[in-house]
């Protein structure tokens, strides 16, 4: 379950609803459906389906530690990413 407040929350809540692993709830209708959206969520396993798929997708990343390496790496090169083209 989302609640989005600001910034790049309403997408990441947005993306939680697209994939069906929650639901999102606007802040200012938190008192009225949060009730309904635990009801919702817990009476469907596909939430938790989804939820378990997105897990198993992030355990599958590189961890940071293996990630340094290759930033230091790029580093030292003077690779820049967010050059303007």
């Amino acid at each position: 379950m989302a609640v989005p407040i600001g910034a790049d929350q309403f997408g990441n809540a947005q993306a939680i609803k697209n994939v069906g692993a929650g639901v999102s709830i606007q802040r200012t209708q938190v008192s009225q459906d949060m009730a309904e959206a635990i009801r919702t969520v817990f009476a469907d396993d596909i939430y938790r389906l989804n939820a378990g798929r997105i897990k198993a997708e992030i355990d599958d990343m590189p961890s940071a530690d293996d990630c340094v390496p290759l930033v230091e790496q790029l580093a030292e090169k003077g690779v820049v990413f967010n050059k303007p083209m």
